[in-house]
């Protein structure tokens, strides 16, 4: 941003050195010929100007983000989880693209879910922490972390059906895959749907025999 910043004023600086360098005949000519050009120069400095106007926006931004991300962070180190989840939804509008505010957004939201239990509390918690991991999950795909937590949450929060969706579409692109299979076969179990866990079971069979 400090770099973006300093640019911008060189170049409004060189559009301001060019303005008065013009001597008055080369005025004369642009006045003759309908004063376009120099009214081509106003709005190139009002465009820059407004450009400059957005980056420092932009840095505060920035800042603002970061501190309530601190701030997030100590209540819920503080385990005013409820606190953190506001700040941390907070510091989002400011910094929507940041990996580590979604990692963390989701830690803490997964703090008020009750496995079993379909409080409001435990589900709006299992809400916030699914979205987060799954944001997560599109900002950093190469962090093995996010599917992780993603799938772990859904677990906790007894989202069976999301799970044995996600599960069946992988299938179904590779049915070779076992870990898919086994994925199927502890949603079903969990999900008390034995008939499908069965059929699973059978599968997992088929690929893997000596299982």
């Amino acid at each position: 941003k400090t770099q973006a910043l300093i640019l911008a004023w060189r170049m409004i600086g060189i559009v301001f050195t060019r303005l008065l360098m013009w001597d008055k005949a080369a005025a004369k000519a642009r006045c003759a010929r309908g004063g376009a050009w120099q009214d081509g120069w106003g709005r190139a400095v009002l465009v820059m100007i407004g450009g400059l106007a957005l980056l420092g926006s932009a840095g505060c931004d920035q800042v603002r983000g970061r501190r309530l991300l601190q701030q997030a962070n100590t209540a819920y180190h503080d385990g005013n989880y409820k606190e953190s989840v506001r700040l941390f939804k907070e510091a989002e509008q400011l910094l929507p693209n940041f990996p580590v505010l979604h990692l963390n957004k989701g830690y803490t939201c997964k703090q008020l879910i009750v496995p079993g239990a379909k409080t409001p509390e435990s589900i709006v918690g299992a809400d916030c922490a699914i979205k987060s991991f799954k944001r997560y999950m599109e900002l950093k795909p190469e962090d093995p972390r996010g599917e992780m937590l993603y799938t772990q949450t859904l677990f906790d929060a007894d989202r069976f059906k999301t799970l044995a969706d996600m599960y069946e579409e992988r299938y179904t692109q590779n049915p070779k895959d076992a870990n898919s299979v086994a994925g199927l076969m502890q949603v079903y179990s969990k999900w008390e749907k034995m008939d499908e866990a069965l059929k699973w079971y059978q599968v997992n069979l088929e690929i893997k025999p000596t299982d």
